[in-house]
């Protein structure tokens, strides 16, 4: 891996007395000036079957951070401050522990934030396949750091990218006005939807956003800034012919605030989930203020909630199996205990859910 410094020197590490990735004895780190001269070097001790550690870049831009695992107790992990000289400056103890619920695996990825100078975590901590809840609907959360490590925020998204740490790391990325983007998918197992969000700098949300394509089984690997928004880069595979096409979508901040522009923009602004599914359905949406209302296919409503939180889970398994309709309105001013919204609302999304 490697660090640019702002006075163009680099920083660079890699793994040292390795045997496929099982005997790690070490993690080397160089710093090399401008003309490619070494200008200073240290190592650092490393667990086995760990063959690289998240590098970057530190909060004067001329040294760099490190996470290492911290020995006692296991999967907690320490954040290392090196100065210009790569000696230690300060070390942070417990990073991933900051966050809360607290993550149950050890793939935490931390960069900097050159706009404001905060550094942004991102992780899990819930995985199934590794042991987790296949209960929990959120798994991976990001947390926003001062220039010492101190904890200012954290969020919790959805699922993480098929138990894949390394798209984790590119799933965050910042604008030039210091606010951040993360995107993710829904649906264990089923890579059906996926979701965009946008926070500033302190982890509050501007808005979030879904996607899905009838057409391709998606995958998001990576979200990108650019001036009037982000990038997101997905893994696409032909749901008729198996074939790979790989996508890229061009998101203006824009879609992020409006239910209109994010409609003509292809985008939903909630989303049900799983599809078709058992037990519970999932309602997740950004909008605040909002309600969420089911019917079955005689128009009956058998269900009617006020949204609180980004996923509202209804318990389902007194359902008859069949085809629903739910549909989410914005702007709820008046309920009607046991019937349908009335008052001043907007009907933001709508869309058929299957119980198996």
């Amino acid at each position: 891996m490697a660090v640019c410094c702002k006075d163009g020197s680099v920083i660079f590490s890699y793994s040292v007395d390795t045997l496929f990735s099982a005997l790690t004895q070490g993690i080397r780190i160089l710093k090399f000036d401008t003309e490619g001269n070494m200008v200073a070097e240290r190592l650092f001790d490393a667990a086995p079957m760990q063959d690289a550690y998240p590098v970057f870049s530190s909060p004067d831009s001329l040294g760099c951070c490190i996470i290492m695992p911290n020995p006692n107790p296991p999967l907690e992990e320490d954040c290392h401050v090196l100065d210009e000289d790569l000696n230690i400056a300060f070390v942070k103890e417990h990073i991933n522990s900051l966050s809360y619920p607290k993550m149950l695996m050890g793939y935490m990825y931390v960069s900097l934030n050159p706009h404001n100078n905060r550094s942004y975590g991102i992780g899990s901590f819930n995985m199934p396949a590794f042991g987790g809840n296949p209960a929990i609907k959120q798994d991976i959360f990001m947390t926003a750091f001062d220039d010492k490590f101190n904890q200012l925020a954290y969020c919790l998204g959805p699922v993480t990218d098929l138990n894949d740490e390394r798209a984790l790391r590119k799933a965050i990325d910042y604008g030039s006005d210091g606010s951040v983007y993360m995107c993710g998918y829904m649906d264990y197992g089923s890579i059906n939807n996926i979701y965009i969000t946008h926070f500033d700098e302190n982890l509050n949300q501007f808005g979030e956003i879904y996607y899905h394509d009838e057409q391709r089984a998606l995958t998001p690997y990576s979200v990108c800034a650019y001036p009037e928004g982000c990038l997101v880069c997905c893994a696409g595979m032909n749901r008729r012919t198996q074939e790979r096409e790989n996508c890229i979508y061009r998101i203006k901040d824009e879609v992020f605030v409006g239910i209109e522009e994010a409609h003509n923009a292809g985008f939903a602004v909630a989303m049900a989930y799983p599809n078709p599914g058992k037990d519970v359905l999932n309602i997740r949406t950004g909008l605040k203020n909002a309600r969420v209302e089911v019917y079955d296919m005689n128009g009956r409503l058998v269900h009617n909630q006020q949204i609180t939180d980004n996923i509202t889970s209804i318990n389902v398994e007194n359902w008859s199996s069949g085809t629903y309709v739910w549909k989410v309105y914005a702007g709820v001013s008046t309920l009607r205990q046991g019937s349908a919204t009335s008052g001043s609302t907007t009907l933001a999304e709508t869309g058929k859910w299957v119980k198996e």
